[in-house]
């Protein structure tokens, strides 16, 4: 005969994950009679979507300065692990919602027509006071090649040339997002090799 003996709830909090759990004792008949652990899967976890922080820090450093006669870049560093292409757009361009149907009689779905909402930190002109936004996700084994994001805002204020600068980079075009070539890595800027520690 197996049973739960003891069961608690615990509460686990960090850099916007929200974990319950529960960890309890079995009691088994085993020859060994050795209790065992188990973990109680039921309850929810919830995890802060990686773009709502890149928001949420982008926001405060925004306005940090007041108004500013000269270009603005706010550098940020992400070690969400969803940190990704999908992530960064989200929270810059804002947020693709695609609509599907469903045929009645058929049961078949099929999907429809997709849009970015203006949800995104450059969706708008309301933060024209900032030129551009560069997004790495640096940690102590990526310093030589991080991934990174160096995105252009359309509506600023003081735009800076996309042409001028040696990092990848994404802008529009005045129609589309365009992505400029990299002309050298970020390793090559900082004088730091790709493999910077053994």
């Amino acid at each position: 005969m197996i049973g739960k003996v003891g069961v608690a709830k615990h509460e686990y909090n960090d850099a916007g994950l929200h974990l319950v759990y529960s960890v309890f004792a079995y009691n088994t008949s085993t020859a060994e009679d050795i209790p065992t652990i188990g973990i109680d899967a039921s309850n929810e976890a919830h995890w802060s979507m990686c773009s709502e922080n890149l928001k949420y820090s982008f926001k405060k450093k925004a306005s940090r300065y007041g108004d500013l006669s000269k270009p603005f870049i706010i550098c940020m560093n992400s070690l969400d692990m969803f940190t990704d292409d999908f992530e960064i757009s989200n929270a810059v361009w804002g947020r693709q919602k695609t609509t599907f149907f469903i045929n009645k009689e058929t049961g078949e779905s099929f999907e429809g027509a997709s849009h970015i909402d203006n949800t995104g930190l450059f969706s708008t002109n309301r933060y024209a006071q900032v030129s551009a936004v560069l997004i790495f996700s640096v940690g102590v084994g990526s310093v030589g090649c991080p991934k990174y994001w160096f995105i252009h805002n359309p509506f600023a204020k003081f735009p800076l040339n996309a042409e001028e600068f040696s990092l990848k980079s994404h802008f529009f075009d005045g129609i589309r997002l365009v992505e400029n070539a990299e002309s050298r890595t970020v390793n090559e800027i900082l004088g730091i090799p790709c493999r910077w520690s053994t």
